[in-house]
């Protein structure tokens, strides 16, 4: 599962294959969006470009724009062990790859019946990438093409399953060394590229507990900084 994640860019490195100068420039950055909010957010849908896309896949078969909104609440993920033969999915996990451009993601611990964040991210400078698929769609009622995506989600690694430790899954990180390969490849290598493990890639911490609550205005620097709990004294 990965339905929140930030997309602060900033001075991070990005993969030099990819013939991307700068993804600084990439529209509506912030630290940290709700996937269930549909933002548009930066992806790579083609080598040497970066582009704005709505998160929660929207397939081309969509008729009408109540359904778009219906599936597009289900399409934020994709689990990559079944994402061949989901109709919702098939299609454009054997055509059209992408990768997601993010600076880190949010898991929830669940600890003495607690929810408790934490905000995942690599531990040297570099964008992250999730592997992700992408499909255009006709809306109807605007008259124009739109491009949606969805996040490959896969079974956690030890340093998520400590951490998201109810469903036990997290998103498909593509390192940087194989971004071209994941965007070049047919479906059959990019499912053998998912077996990638990234734990040593990544690092945590927990952040403050106001992320729990959505009346929060939680696109600020503290969603992502350490949480150092309050002291609590006898007296």
């Amino acid at each position: 599962m990965c339905f929140s994640y930030s997309v602060n860019l900033q001075g991070k490195t990005i993969p030099t294959d990819l013939n991307i100068s700068s993804a600084n420039n990439s529209h509506q950055l912030g630290f940290f969006f709700n996937g269930f909010d549909h933002p548009n957010l930066p992806i790579i849908s083609k080598i040497g470009e970066t582009e704005i896309a709505q998160w929660g896949i929207i397939p081309k078969w969509i008729k009408s724009n109540h359904e778009a909104v219906e599936i597009s609440n289900k399409t934020l993920n994709a689990r990559i062990e079944s994402i061949e033969n989901k109709p919702s999915f098939s299609e454009a996990w054997k055509n059209n790859p992408c990768l997601i451009l993010a600076s880190g993601f949010f898991e929830w611990q669940h600890r003495n019946n607690n929810k408790n964040p934490f905000y995942i991210f690599p531990k040297n400078n570099e964008v992250l990438l999730f592997g992700g698929i992408f499909s255009d769609w006709f809306d109807p009622i605007n008259s124009k093409w739109m491009r949606s995506y969805s996040i490959i989600t896969k079974e956690a690694n030890s340093l998520m399953a400590e951490i998201h430790n109810t469903k036990k899954r997290m998103p498909l990180i593509i390192p940087h060394h194989l971004a071209k390969e994941w965007m070049l490849g047919d479906y059959k290598q990019r499912f053998l590229l998912s077996k990638e493990n990234s734990e040593n890639y990544l690092t945590a911490h927990e952040v403050d507990p106001r992320l729990n609550s959505p009346k929060n205005n939680r696109n600020e620097a503290w969603a992502i900084q350490k949480y150092i709990p309050p002291q609590t004294t006898l007296f």
